[in-house]
């Protein structure tokens, strides 16, 4: 088979609290402005947004993975194909084993990201028990990390990219390239390490239509003021071409 597809491994429903679109709106988003037919859904610590997005996904001739952000004591993991929820704030090793136990993926999203991210010393401590690194986020917390990405992957771990999308627009920014067309080829692309990353960077009015949902959502002056000062250094960060 040459056919080759794209898949979104990483996309936030409003479970995550931080995003602000339903399961619904955006499968309906993946199926009428993009060419991607797959996507694994990765709330925060949590699946509900991932399994009612999984029990939609035939009337939009999809297919959803189950998938999970983590919060560990090192950073964020993502973990695909899961079964059950697993829960935060443990070691990387032991939620490693968890992810592993329900015969799932895992995937070190943003490593090197400027919040909630796995170090490259991080990452080489688990290295050998991990399946894939998400080369290819294009928020501007990635950017800052994805020089050094390139250069210490020479153990053969899946590239893979995912838009983090957490709202409508922010859909297949990034994407992984596998050769196949389900998402069972996809994951043995990704435990062979035969993928290919590509997509593009938020601009300066992504990052702002993003942060100034939080403020529609009454948030505190000093949140506020937070993200102002946070867009200026977006601004700045994307002077350069990271």
């Amino acid at each position: 088979m040459n056919k080759f597809s794209k898949a979104d491994l990483h996309i936030h429903t409003q479970e995550s609290k931080d995003a602000f679109s339903t399961p619904f709106k955006i499968l309906k988003y993946l199926k009428n402005k993009t060419d991607i037919k797959i996507t694994a859904i990765t709330d925060h610590n949590t699946l509900k947004g991932a399994e009612e997005a999984l029990s939609l996904a035939s009337y939009f001739d999809l297919e959803v993975i189950k998938g999970e952000e983590i919060d560990t004591k090192e950073g964020h993991l993502l973990g695909l194909f899961l079964e059950e929820e697993i829960k935060p704030f443990y070691s990387a090793k032991e939620v490693i084993s968890e992810i592993h136990r329900q015969g799932g993926l895992v995937i070190i999203p943003h490593p090197n990201g400027l919040l909630n991210s796995f170090s490259t010393s991080d990452i080489l401590k688990v290295m050998e028990e991990i399946e894939g690194i998400e080369i290819q986020n294009p928020t501007w917390i990635a950017r800052i990390g994805r020089m050094k990405n390139h250069s210490f992957n020479l153990g053969g771990l899946a590239e893979v990219g995912g838009s983090d999308a957490h709202l409508l627009s922010h859909i297949g920014k990034s994407y992984t390239i596998f050769k196949g067309e389900g998402k069972e080829e996809l994951r043995s692309s990704i435990k062979k390490g035969l993928t290919l990353m590509a997509g593009e960077n938020w601009n300066f009015t992504d990052h702002f239509f993003y942060l100034t949902n939080y403020i529609k959502n009454g948030l505190s002056y000093s949140v506020k003021t937070k993200i102002v000062q946070k867009l200026a250094l977006i601004k700045e960060i994307l002077k350069y071409d990271i």
